[in-house]
């Protein structure tokens, strides 16, 4: 090998190191965004999943949840979930129908509605890949009826535009807080069991980043 050829060598490999630094400190830093607020998220319904349960015969716990979800996060970091109470599913059919008439009465009030406000100082330095644990007040509105709870979050940046909310424990709701006491005991009349008169509340939401544009 002549010496001009080592010398290209030599220079071939500094240019490639240089490249490798400059890419991964410099191209990684550019495209590593942190997570903001700036346009707004709406939330994706299809990937995203709200479940409850409730407790009959002491011990027997049965599952639910609610396919009609809708909602978004603004710039200003104000959040809401809509739920629409007919679309609740228990996976059998005749539960459903007395879920909605004798307990929700989604004749009288067909959606209930979660909202939040985010801190936007909370979501500081999150990037992609990366996760975060919060606590937020979440206000929940149902049959004229409002309640606050204390909320712990598992906030997952998946992707530049994706972002999924967890929460870490589920939410106790009791009958009391929105006056779903008799809608319980109804219950318990059709099914001929004891009803605990309280459920528990899990989601997991996905948000998209509007784009600019929007």
């Amino acid at each position: 090998m002549t010496i001009q050829t080592i010398q290209l060598w030599q220079l071939l490999r500094r240019f490639l190191c240089q490249f490798f630094v400059f890419s991964l400190f410099g191209f990684g830093a550019a495209n590593a965004h942190d997570l903001n607020l700036q346009f707004g998220w709406r939330v994706d319904s299809d990937a995203s999943d709200v479940s409850f349960t409730m407790v009959k015969k002491g011990t027997v716990v049965e599952f639910g949840t609610f396919s009609g979800l809708s909602g978004s996060v603004d710039a200003n970091g104000t959040a809401e979930l809509q739920l629409d109470m007919q679309s609740v599913s228990s996976g059998f059919d005749i539960r459903d129908v007395r879920l909605r008439f004798l307990l929700f009465e989604v004749q009288k009030f067909p959606n209930a509605l979660i909202q939040m406000q985010i801190n936007s100082n909370a979501l500081d330095g999150i990037r992609d890949g990366d996760m975060r644990d919060i606590t937020q007040d979440l206000r929940v509105n149902f049959r004229g009826k409002f309640k606050t709870y204390t909320a712990d979050l598992r906030v997952h940046a998946m992707d530049d535009d994706l972002v999924s909310v967890t929460l870490k424990k589920p939410i106790l709701i009791n009958a009391a807080d929105f006056d779903l006491a008799a809608g319980f005991r109804k219950l318990e009349e059709a099914v001929q069991v004891t009803i605990v008169p309280a459920t528990s509340l899990s989601f997991n939401i996905v948000l998209r980043q509007n784009s600019e544009s929007s």
